[in-house]
């Protein structure tokens, strides 16, 4: 009786603590959605109390091969809960294997803290639901050793591990995993649909807003000097004449600009208008841009096998590659792009070392900084800058104001 009631309060503790954590990976589920869309539904809760937000939740270290980290930590908790329900049920049982492997996924729950706390260290940012997951699986661990099995060999509890019982953490962690990643999915495409349609219909206003920003902008004085950058033509356009011009600096690692690439593509599919569009890089990583906030530590690196990939006439293509996997851009990953595309892979590897591949990125960088861009993505279009991924609609508006504007001023 006393081994019972000995053993029933750190289960009952495991069970609840097991429930808060996944409450908590849904609400930081919820965060990523929002950084993604750059919607504010729960997120401005975490600058309340953090300067950067949960920037480790949306950031670089904000998810593992496409999957939210918070989704991993929800699947994970939950497995934890279904062994610890199951423990508590079968309490009186002088050995259950139950005991031992919530005790296993309570330790492997400390750990994932652990690394996730590092990577909080390395950002500077501490947001207090990602400082209370750490809380929680702190708090797993210790009322799971006081479960765990004293007794049997290390092959008795191997044994345990291995047995029929880790068909239900298994089975839990894989079905919740499966239904939170499509939640993720589904809620991100209806927030991200309503946030366009929302900006759609206010097209004119937000285009008479950017016009309205650049009353006394000076066209003459940012001049862009394209060199070698990439450039598409549409609608009858030439390398000397397009009614638009487009300039578009951006970042692979960034997620508004991959935002803005789809939606330039859209526009361009769709638009009648003759339009020139260029490329330049900006990336927000001070290995190859010395002072701006080193937001993306892959930026730099990405650009460069960009240039190398334009090198052999497959920069958009490439660009698609690399934007479709922005969170996997190592050395190894851009080389399999490459691959992907049909690159030369023994010239791609050489001009990744080649200097004069930086020095395409870094003239586009000093390019950017003469005509006082500070974030990405932005954009000039016929001369005149705009910040954001505005959907095709607004992009169509904004591009028939500026025509407007310029036809005006240009009458005698």
């Amino acid at each position: 009786m006393s081994n019972t009631r000995n053993l029933s309060v750190p289960l009952i503790a495991l069970v609840a603590l097991s429930i808060l954590a996944a409450a908590d990976g849904i609400y930081l589920m919820r965060v990523h959605i929002d950084y993604v869309t750059g919607v504010n539904t729960v997120a401005g809760a975490c600058y309340e109390y953090a300067e950067n937000g949960c920037s480790v939740t949306a950031g670089r270290f904000g998810s593992l091969m496409g999957i939210p980290v918070a989704a991993i930590g929800f699947a994970g908790a939950l497995a934890t809960l279904a062994c610890a329900v199951a423990a508590l049920t079968r309490r009186n049982k002088h050995h259950d294997p139950f005991r031992t492997l919530v005790f296993a996924l309570a330790s492997l729950s400390l750990l994932a803290s652990a690394i996730m706390a590092t990577f909080s260290l390395i950002e500077g940012s501490f947001c207090p639901f990602c400082v209370a997951w750490y809380g929680i699986n702190a708090g797993l661990f210790a009322a799971a050793w006081f479960v765990r099995p004293r007794e049997g060999t290390y092959g008795d509890h191997l044994d345990d591990l291995l047995g029929n019982g880790a068909f239900v953490p298994i089975g839990v962690f894989g079905a919740a995993l499966a239904g939170a990643v499509l939640w993720h999915h589904g809620v991100l495409d209806a927030q991200q649909a309503e946030q366009d349609a929302e900006v759609a219909a206010h097209a004119p206003e937000i285009a008479e807003a950017v016009l309205a920003k650049n009353e006394t902008f000076d066209k003459g004085a940012s001049t862009l000097v394209m060199r070698d950058n990439p450039t598409k033509l549409y609608g009858g356009a030439t390398a000397e004449q397009a009614d638009v011009v487009i300039v578009e600096f951006g970042d692979f690692q960034c997620p508004f600009c991959k935002k803005l690439w789809t939606n330039l593509e859209d526009y361009l599919a769709q638009t009648d208008r003759s339009v020139r569009v260029h490329f330049a890089h900006y990336p927000l990583n001070e290995a190859c841009n010395p002072g701006i906030n080193d937001l993306h530590p892959y930026a730099c690196q990405a650009a460069v096998a960009s240039v190398c990939a334009a090198e052999q006439g497959k920069f958009w293509e490439y660009g698609d590659a690399v934007f479709e996997n922005q969170e996997s851009l190592d050395r190894d990953d851009l080389q399999d792009y490459a691959e992907q595309v049909g690159l030369d892979l023994d010239a791609f590897k050489t001009c990744l070392d080649d200097p004069k591949s930086m020095a395409q990125v870094r003239y586009d960088i000093g390019m950017g900084s003469k005509a006082d861009i500070t974030g990405t993505p932005t954009f000039f279009i016929n001369g005149y800058p705009v910040v954001g991924a505005y959907p095709p609609p607004v992009l169509d508006e904004i591009i028939g104001q500026i025509l407007a504007h310029d036809a005006e001023n240009a009458a005698p």
